[in-house]
């Protein structure tokens, strides 16, 4: 928004009300955020809460553009501050920013659209970043946590705080009848107006983070929030004695047992024999008693000292890696990978998993998509060396198998093809005759060992592409696409590589040769051997890489249930290694439903872990599941997961069931990896693109200024 103006336009008029006390530092970079909205008609007016520092005299340095001032005569806190806002405002809509906060340019547009829509909801919020102090972005600032849009919003908002007040954009007329911010409150006056708002009508939610919520000196983020637990449960308790007549006993118990839950968590970061009762009172009130009881453990002192043993030894770990790969690297002379690698975040990933310009969001009320990845390959025992001379593709022929299971449910899978299924007839014959019945697409996956130009030694290490040079792996991967174009007359669009060997190069290749999506990140994944990458902190929900062209990345479905899944990575791969290995930890917690790992695959996964995981992750906001396995396990003797007739009976099974489960309980509905790309470059945000080189291959870099917009 160039300069702010009253010009009535089709849409509703909104005023920006920004409270500010002393807020020099910030107030600028507010209202640069305000003034950058997309969206007209607009006003902006600031409300100075008697500060004693510049803050009026920067303000009035932005009149001509359209910002008013509003000078208080005796201090009246956040309340007043907006209340004053509010009577001096004269759009019909009002959206609430605090001094030290930003709003993305497209925020009050996304929201206008949403509020003014059919169900015309009392107010409107979204998703917000949380900025710290030294300006790290760490992510959702309510960890994905969500209100429950509609009219039954007001018991989700009594239970738990979603909303933070530069998220919002409400009616004026409304604001005004519920009698505006209750001066009475000092803190969480904020909570107390959503509620009120939210009983008058129903609640809409945006679902991507369109604000950066700053943390700062003083704030009560930066204090920690066990001492506001009794103004906090006040205004909870009002409510509810308030509205007793449209809650439940069990609703009554629910929401307090969250509330207090939540506050005791919190206590504890500070003082854990504090928040102990807090959290006590909580389990006897039926809230989450085993997920309660894992945190006391946890958050103890020893339960903090074994979780720090156990970081500090998978650091090490990772540190001890990095001698072998280098000696090996250098008694070959190929494939060099600098030590920071096995430190640094892994390249492929997204390097902000909370950045709403890289991950693709689906609208939380859409229906889930599965897609299906088959990586159609040569057959080979799995416990041998890797040989050149491994290429039998006789299993291809059992894939009809498979096939008359998605024909019936109207699914499409995508076999990302190597080198030997494409050199071989027994291969592509199969390949070629669901592709002339319409019935599977095409992808490229790069078994670097039996593709040609052969001028690495075949070892473990090298089996990984990405541990070649990058020329090398770019020129295999030419090879490949090449052969497959000239068998198919399709130029394959989607990239998965032999086992999950992505690196620094892969992405510029991907770029180079066209590809539109790649599907090799395993979220979270790393691996005994030294050679293998490490996607640790990877994000299961599809991303777009740091690429020129727009290239989706759709990580492999992979996820941890059980009471303890939120203590992270580093956690779980602490666990299986040394000590408790040989306790046979792993093993112990998987079985009593404290942390299991699961890919969603018919390989090592069973139906129920399966269905456990899918629901978690659509309760959590993911909507783009992918089912993967190996052509060879439909043959038995190929794999480990299949070794027999019973083996490939449950193995069909198992693929049978979980698309009944996927289509029916979960509403879901097919989908490609070429279909989900055309989705997120129509429907995703603006993305930006980066640019990216190879370390070896020659491939050049991208100006950083190119953007694409999806």
């Amino acid at each position: 928004m160039d300069g702010v103006t009253e010009e009535r336009g089709t849409g509703p008029f909104v005023s920006a009300v920004i409270p500010a006390y002393n807020a020099q530092e910030t107030i600028a970079r507010a209202l640069d955020s305000a003034l950058a909205q997309t969206y007209h008609p607009m006003e902006i007016v600031v409300v100075d809460d008697c500060s004693s520092d510049n803050t009026s005299e920067i303000v009035e340095s932005f009149a001509a553009r359209g910002v008013r001032l509003v000078r208080l005569p005796e201090q009246q806190g956040a309340s007043g501050a907006r209340n004053a806002g509010i009577s001096a405002a004269r759009g019909d809509l009002v959206a609430f920013l605090d001094s030290d906060d930003e709003w993305l340019p497209s925020k009050i547009a996304r929201q206008v659209a949403l509020i003014t829509g059919e169900e015309q909801p009392v107010f409107v919020s979204c998703a917000s970043k949380f900025i710290s102090m030294d300006g790290e972005d760490l992510g959702d600032l309510y960890r994905w946590r969500r209100p429950v849009p509609g009219p039954e919003c007001w018991k989700s908002l009594l239970a738990r705080n979603t909303i933070a007040t530069p998220s919002v954009l409400a009616w004026r007329h409304h604001l005004i009848e519920v009698g505006g911010f209750d001066r009475r409150y000092r803190i969480c006056e904020d909570q107390d107006m959503w509620i009120r708002l939210a009983l008058r009508g129903s609640v809409g939610y945006v679902d991507e983070c369109l604000v950066r919520v700053h943390n700062r000196p003083g704030s009560l983020s930066s204090r920690g929030v066990g001492h506001h637990a009794r103004v906090v449960l006040d205004v909870v308790e009002r409510h509810i004695g308030e509205q007793r007549s449209k809650l439940s006993a069990a609703e009554i118990r629910g929401i307090r047992g969250e509330r207090l839950e939540w506050l005791g968590r919190a206590e504890c970061n500070d003082n854990y024999f504090k928040g102990l009762p807090i959290i006590l009172h909580s389990m006897l009130l039926g809230y989450r008693p085993l997920h309660t009881a894992f945190f006391l453990a946890s958050a103890s002192p020893p339960g903090r000292w074994l979780k720090a043993r156990l970081r500090a030894r998978a650091d090490w770990r990772a540190i001890g890696a990095v001698t072998p790969l280098i000696q090996s690297s250098k008694q070959r002379g190929i494939g060099k990978r600098p030590a920071a690698a096995a430190r640094n975040r892994h390249p492929m990933l997204a390097q902000d998993p909370q950045d709403g310009d890289v991950l693709v969001h689906y609208p939380r009320e859409s229906r889930p998509h599965l897609v299906i990845i088959v990586d159609a390959e040569e057959q080979y025992d799995w416990r041998l060396p890797l040989s050149r001379s491994n290429v039998t593709v006789r299993s291809m022929a059992a894939q009809v198998q498979a096939q008359k299971i998605y024909r019936h449910f109207g699914v499409t899978p995508t076999y990302a093809i190597d080198y030997p299924i494409v050199a071989q007839e027994a291969g592509y014959r199969p390949i070629m005759d669901m592709l002339d019945a319409g019935e599977c697409e095409l992808g490229a996956q790069l078994h670097a060992w039996v593709t040609p130009p052969h001028e690495e030694e075949v070892c473990e290490q090298n089996s990984y592409a990405c541990n070649l040079p990058g020329d090398l792996e770019r020129r295999k991967l030419e090879v490949l696409v090449d052969a497959i174009e000239r068998r198919f007359g399709i130029k394959p669009r989607l990239y998965r590589a032999g086992r999950y060997g992505t690196g620094s190069n892969t992405a510029a290749i991907l770029d180079r040769l066209g590809f539109d999506v790649d599907c090799s990140v395993v979220p979270g994944g790393t691996w005994l051997s030294p050679h293998a990458p490490d996607y640790s902190g990877g994000t299961a929900r599809p991303y777009w890489l740091q690429t020129r062209r727009p290239i989706l990345e759709i990580p492999v479905t992979v996820g941890t249930t059980g009471l303890v899944r939120r203590l992270g990575d580093d956690f779980y791969h602490g666990i299986r290694s040394g000590l408790p290995v040989r306790l046979r930890l792993p093993g112990i917690m998987a079985r009593t439903g404290l942390l299991n790992r699961i890919r969603l695959s018919p390989e090592g996964n069973t139906l129920d872990e399966c269905k456990r995981l899918t629901r978690r992750l659509v309760a959590d906001g993911y909507r783009v599941f992918a089912v993967s396995y190996h052509s060879p396990s439909l043959e038995p003797g190929n794999t480990p997961y299949v070794r027999d007739q019973s083996d490939l009976d449950r193995f069909l099974t198992w693929i049978e069931q979980y698309l009944e489960f996927f289509f029916t309980e979960m509403n879901g509905i097919a989908d490609t990896p070429g279909g989900l790309h055309a989705w997120a470059m129509a429907h995703s945000p603006r993305v930006a693109l980066r640019p990216t080189a190879g370390r070896e291959g020659g491939i050049p870099a991208t100006p950083a200024s190119m953007r694409h917009v999806g």
